[in-house]
């Protein structure tokens, strides 16, 4: 196969990695003074939603059903895990402390699953990998260490952005997603990926519904302020589009292609939030470099 026949793929994994880092810095609009919990939920099952009805265009119902039950048990473990735990640390950490440290540090996950997936899979840990990850820890300490701008909206009154909680919110993604993506492989032989996709979000919405009907009671706050439901609606097409984009550039080209190109994340939500958010998230060199090196750390993981 030829580079040049999978520029498709490359594009549309390109895509995919801007309309993700766009999700990072709009949902935040969402979050804003609104409780964290019912708002991933109500933006999950939207997601859910919206997936369902183009894999309803694309696939056969027989499709949402696996040959072997021990695919379906390991899709809807990485459902809990990917779509509804994750989802919900994942939305408080960028409340907290904003996309540009939430996304590089939630985004190290390759580097979990490879870990995972040697210890489980027996799949070998190449020098790439152990290059990566120290290129990884570095990375993590310069942006952790970054001095944060001077406004993070969301946050609870009072409280400057970098919280040890918007810290701690952004790694449980990242191992959670790590986790996930061994499960997802585990049931990716018996499953279409977009009727995969489709349980998973229902799963992951089911998750999180149950979290808002339960722990969510305890947020201080209660509702969904009015001007943030365009906010939501936003993300929802944003996630819906980032999608079946990310799905069909595995049709065009390499699948280490398409992820190290999705792991381009941080990269492109630093920019979006320099050039939209400047009030918001300052760009430092030392962020910068942090950014940079879990980048190329990640890459270095997954190829």
């Amino acid at each position: 196969m030829s580079l040049a026949s999978q520029y498709p793929g490359l594009l549309f994994a390109t895509l995919a990695s801007i309309f993700w880092a766009a999700f990072a810095l709009i949902i935040r609009n969402a979050l804003q003074n609104a409780p964290v919990i019912k708002t991933t939920a109500i933006a999950t099952t939207l997601d859910a939603l919206c997936v369902t009805m183009i894999a309803a265009f694309i696939v056969p119902a027989a499709s949402f059903l696996p040959a072997k039950r021990e695919a379906l048990f390991f899709l809807v473990l990485a459902g809990i895990l990917h779509i509804g735990l994750s989802r919900i640390f994942y939305s408080f950490a960028l409340q907290r402390i904003g996309p540009s440290r939430a996304v590089p540090l939630a985004l190290t996950y390759p580097f979990v699953t490879a870990l995972l997936a040697a210890f489980w899979l027996g799949e070998p840990l190449t020098a790439f990998i152990l290059i990566g990850l120290g290129l990884l820890i570095f990375g993590i300490f310069f942006v952790v260490g970054t001095r944060p701008g001077r406004d993070t909206p969301g946050g609870q009154a009072g409280k400057r952005p970098g919280r040890a909680d918007g810290w701690f919110a952004a790694g449980m993604s990242s191992l959670l997603w790590g986790l996930a993506g061994v499960f997802f492989k585990k049931a990716a032989p018996d499953f279409n990926p977009f009727a995969a996709a489709s349980v998973a979000l229902w799963v992951g919405a089911m998750t999180t519904w149950l979290l808002a009907l339960t722990v969510g009671r305890k947020e201080s706050a209660k509702v969904i302020p009015r001007r943030n439901v365009k906010w939501i609606l936003f993300a929802v097409l944003l996630q819906a589009t980032a999608f079946p984009s990310y799905t069909a550039a595995f049709s065009w080209t390499l699948a280490v292609r398409v992820v190290a190109i999705v792991a381009l994340v941080p990269i492109f939500a630093l920019f979006m939030g320099w050039l939209f958010q400047r009030e918001r998230e300052i760009i430092t060199p030392r962020l910068l470099l942090g950014a940079l090196l879990t980048v190329g750390g990640t890459i270095l993981v997954i190829i």
